[in-house]
């Protein structure tokens, strides 16, 4: 049964990639208020809060009518996106164990009326780039910051934390590990953007991954990349 991921644009290899594995891909328009670098990276666009709704930047009104004809309930986050961080993150978020992990400089009025209304708790780390920097295997998360690292500890959440500097984001040094994969819960697959086996933790992120019934599918001999990853629906 094919499933639909959001995605912004990249190589046609990553594309290929989603397609053999069974993915409608639904792309996503570029953000004229992003820097021109991360335009459309769909971890600052699109986020989902639960099974059944979505935050949209107002500006995609292409997803919005996808979600919007496929039943969901999508929230248009009418606060405007920026090229100024942390005016870029005002939907990259950790959704976890009923709680939102995310820089509180970022995130909007109309953003905490979902959290509420979906009884999410919002906690305040320094990083904003939280979903960037993160993997969410359902109740537990791999990330390569520290700042989230300790949140999640002092939450009581299991957390592995790794290396940076392993994932390409063209325009930066270095990009981040969320933005180079996305998990599909309902296959419990982790899908990686590159060759997840040349990162430096690699050992540490397949073990945590296979401990919590995980598998892994990715793209070998290809760079780790940073596209801002992908949205499941």
């Amino acid at each position: 049964m094919s499933k639909t991921v959001i995605i912004g644009n990249c190589e046609q290899y990553i594309e290929q990639f989603l397609i053999e594995n069974m993915f409608e891909i639904v792309h996503l328009f570029d953000n004229r208020f992003a820097d021109e670098r991360i335009k459309n990276h769909a971890d600052l666009s699109v986020l989902r809060i639960n099974k059944k709704i979505f935050a949209v930047s107002k500006e995609q009104s292409g997803v919005i009518n996808h979600l919007t004809l496929k039943g969901y309930d999508v929230r248009t986050i009418e606060t405007g996106i920026k090229c100024i961080y942390p005016d870029d993150c005002r939907l990259n978020f950790i959704i976890t164990n009923n709680k939102a992990f995310g820089n509180k400089k970022a995130v909007s009025d109309d953003l905490i009326e979902v959290f509420d209304e979906c009884s999410i708790e919002f906690k305040d780390v320094k990083q904003g780039y939280a979903k960037c920097s993160s993997i969410v295997l359902d109740k537990a998360v791999i990330t390569d910051d520290e700042s989230i690292h300790k949140a999640l500890i002092n939450e009581g959440i299991e957390v592995l934390l790794i290396e940076k500097r392993d994932v390409v984001l063209n325009g930066f040094d270095y990009g981040f590990i969320g933005g180079a994969s996305f998990v599909d819960d309902l296959s419990r697959t982790v899908y990686f953007f590159g060759d997840i086996r040349k990162h430096r933790s690699y050992q540490a992120i397949e073990a945590f991954i296979s401990n919590h019934g995980y598998s892994i599918e990715h793209i070998p001999e290809k760079p780790l990349t940073d596209i801002g990853g992908a949205v499941i629906i």
